[in-house]
């Protein structure tokens, strides 16, 4: 069950986000080659490319892989923490390395993943910036409204899951609930330990 879940977080979530960021190359590429008003057609409808990608590649890891790691995750993370906390002195050895070794996982899982996904909202949202500096530098005196609803219909791109996406604060987010949890798991066993 672990290792088929890990097939999609490898090969759908991470391979999706990378060759987003690949295509965020290009776009970088493009903007900073951008001379005239052929440059920019080719540089948006390759923006727009990728956005069409973006929403293809949302529509399947939104509902099924990132709330399954956004929640579960997280969770099995609390779990292991909170074991290898309260329950060292109770479980045998050999047994109780099972519980840390999880637990670093969670955490290894947590901070790579969700930040991997990230880049994709902070990449592209740096791209997006370039390309309206660009274009508004390369067309001063020209029409300035087909060029703002132009750069208005280029939106950010990101990794989403519900109705909210993954930006570069999720990792650091996700790691303070899990401590915080942890912790406040810890107090109430330590509290009806006392009572």
């Amino acid at each position: 069950m672990v290792l088929g879940c890990t097939v999609y977080i490898f090969y759908l979530l991470c391979a999706g986000v990378i060759c987003i960021l690949f295509y965020f190359r290009i776009i970088q590429r493009s903007v900073s080659t951008m001379k005239n008003e052929s440059d920019k057609e080719k540089c948006i409808h390759v923006y727009r490319s990728i956005q069409i990608l973006e929403k293809s590649f949302n529509s399947y890891p939104m509902n099924k892989i990132v709330p399954v790691m956004v929640f579960g995750v997280p969770s099995v993370e609390i779990i292991t923490l909170f074991v290898s906390i309260n329950f060292y002195h109770e479980i045998a050895l050999p047994g109780f390395l099972v519980f840390p070794l999880i637990g670093l996982n969670a955490f290894l899982n947590n901070i790579c993943v969700f930040t991997l996904a990230s880049m994709v909202h902070n990449a592209l949202e740096k791209a997006l910036l370039a390309l309206r500096k660009k274009m508004t530098n390369l067309h001063r005196g020209c029409n300035r409204s087909v060029i703002h609803r132009q750069l208005k219909a280029c939106s950010v791109l990101k990794v989403k899951f519900g109705s909210n996406y993954i930006d570069r604060g999720t990792p650091l987010v996700i790691q303070n609930f899990c401590i915080n949890q942890t912790m406040s798991l810890t107090l109430v066993k330590a509290n009806t330990m006392k009572i």
